[in-house]
């Protein structure tokens, strides 16, 4: 695991293709003036194929806005799903934030129909606190999700813990 460089886009592109089954979250351009923003940070998860070449099997995104980090993309490729990369790419990425100051929380989006990725998201400390109907190009609605900051969760606190915005 390690953070995100424009070499890896290829990789995060397809990644991307695949787990949102052809219907990704940004566009691949997005993707790549995000790398080259302050405010941006990603992380990956490589794996080697049975020819020894390194690839992309998981990414997380985030942003900060406003500042606020907002967790702007996850993917697992489908041929590495159900083998924890979901978690450990997610906490790799709180890690980082934590270290970059996540004093107003961490905040994301995620389709109501996406069950998998409400428990990997729920299972590192987010909490549900709301919907954004029709948030999606579909008309799908999203949930919105809300962690706690690190010094808060540290302390014990993250259950009292609202969102200040």
């Amino acid at each position: 695991m390690r953070l995100m460089h424009h070499t890896d886009l290829d990789g995060v592109w397809l990644t991307t293709t695949a787990a949102h089954q052809g219907n990704p979250p940004c566009t691949r351009a997005g993707c790549d003036s995000d790398l080259g923003d302050p405010d941006h940070i990603g992380i990956v998860v490589c794996g080697e194929d049975a020819d020894g070449l390194q690839h992309v099997v998981a990414y997380a995104r985030a942003k900060s806005l406003a500042g606020v980090w907002h967790v702007l993309d996850v993917g697992v490729h489908p041929n590495s799903q159900s083998n924890g990369y979901g978690v450990r790419v997610v906490s790799a990425l709180l890690t980082q934030l934590g270290t970059l100051g996540d004093e107003d929380g961490i905040t994301l989006e995620v389709r109501v129909g996406n069950a998998p990725a409400i428990r990997v998201y729920e299972r590192v400390g987010f909490v549900t606190s709301g919907v954004r109907p029709r948030y999606y190009d579909d008309g799908e609605d999203a949930i919105i999700m809300w962690r706690a900051p690190s010094t808060v969760i540290a302390r014990g606190e993250a259950a009292d813990w609202i969102p200040s915005l």
